[in-house]
């Protein structure tokens, strides 16, 4: 393909200098949050070179969510904000919290009302619908659903290392399947892996449903 000119898209990062010396900020300039929005007190999740110290009350009065928030994942683990359909997500088992916890400097805050949802994000590009749920990891197998090259839609699955017959499902990009993405959202939503029998989730015949491996 010819072009006269290349986009690459390669990311974002938050646009929170204002915090920096003031939030502890993750390696991303991220505001590292629990599953409820509340600042993460771990000295893991946030960035050596920009070391803050707050007390356990002011710590317990940060609250961040949508693009600038890194929000922990109960299965997925350290999640961006930004595009990941955060602006939607988000904010409810936040309110929940809030609402719940009554004194944000004493006490816990609530647990979200709903299930997490898995990280979503989805684009139309170069007229094909693109979709990806959950969070690949380094290491993962990937295996195809189908076949890019047949014009029709197809997938590739990020499987966790597990055993020749089931993996954990950690993230799926399916392409001009917009029928799969609400049920696979929800299959792979939730406070637990979702494990797949991989021979039956590589085989486009079989829907998700009937690929998931059952406890």
């Amino acid at each position: 393909m010819v072009a006269d000119t290349v986009l690459a898209a390669v990311g974002a990062r938050p646009a929170t200098g204002l915090l920096r010396g003031v939030v502890p900020l993750d390696p991303s300039g991220a505001v590292a949050v629990d599953p409820t929005g509340r600042l993460r007190a771990d000295p893991n999740s946030t960035d050596p070179t920009d070391p803050v110290a707050l007390s356990p009350a002011a710590a317990a009065r940060v609250w961040a969510v949508g693009d600038c928030a890194a929000r922990e994942h109960p299965v997925f683990g350290h999640v961006p904000g930004g595009h990941w359909t955060a602006a939607l997500t988000d904010p409810g088992p936040t309110v929940t919290a809030l609402l719940a916890d009554g004194d944000p400097t004493e006490g816990t805050p609530g647990a979200p009302s709903a299930p997490a949802p898995a990280p979503y994000v989805f684009s139309k590009q170069l007229g094909h619908d693109l979709a990806l749920i959950g969070a690949a990891r380094p290491g993962d197998d990937v295996r195809l659903r189908g076949d890019p090259d047949s014009g029709g839609p197809w997938a590739a699955l990020y499987l966790r290392p597990g055993t020749a017959d089931h993996a954990v499902l950690d993230a799926a990009f399916l392409v001009d399947s917009p029928r799969e993405v609400g049920g696979l959202r929800r299959l792979m939503g939730g406070d637990e892996p979702l494990t797949v029998d991989v021979a039956r989730a590589v085989d486009p015949s079989v829907r998700w449903r009937d690929a998931v491996r059952r406890p």
